[in-house]
């Protein structure tokens, strides 16, 4: 992953891309070039909690939430509701805390990543459930911790 957010060009995504395609180390539904540009471009609103708590209700643009740093800090986001069928929202937690708060209608599907912390997950909520729109949710947790759950 690592590797992935340091390619520069578009031509090193694309071979970047093309080798993982072909070893299938993929499980995800986007690609790598779609997850670079995610996390480069896409997330252009930024949520910053240093040194204190702060309580967002996320508002999707193009099915972007957002991007939800803690540093030192903790951040509460209360996702209620996706418009359309598919939603991404960005979390890094490092050194602090970050709840995430989901209605009982959406389907969760966690890809965060810990290094040194802990990611509370009581379960892929809602997996099963086809019908219901889908919020995954990108990013780490250094030295901090994420927790995802029902409102």
């Amino acid at each position: 992953m690592e590797f992935i957010n340091k390619l520069e060009t578009n031509r090193e995504l694309i071979i970047a891309e093309k080798i993982i395609q072909e070893n299938d180390f993929s499980n995800n539904e986007y690609s790598i070039v779609q997850y670079h540009n995610l996390l480069t471009k896409e997330l252009k609103e930024k949520h910053l909690s240093m040194f204190s708590w702060r309580t967002s209700n996320v508002k999707f643009k193009n099915g972007y939430g957002g991007k939800y740093i803690s540093l030192f800090g903790a951040n509460r986001i209360i996702v209620d509701n996706i418009p359309g069928t598919q939603a991404v929202i960005s979390v890094e937690s490092i050194f602090g805390l970050t709840e995430i708060f989901v209605s009982e209608k959406i389907k969760v599907i966690n890809r965060t990543v810990p290094v040194f912390s802990g990611i509370y997950v009581p379960q892929e909520i809602n997996k099963e459930k086809e019908d219901f729109p889908e919020l995954q949710i990108i990013g780490k947790a250094v030295f901090g911790n994420i927790s995802i759950n029902t409102l």
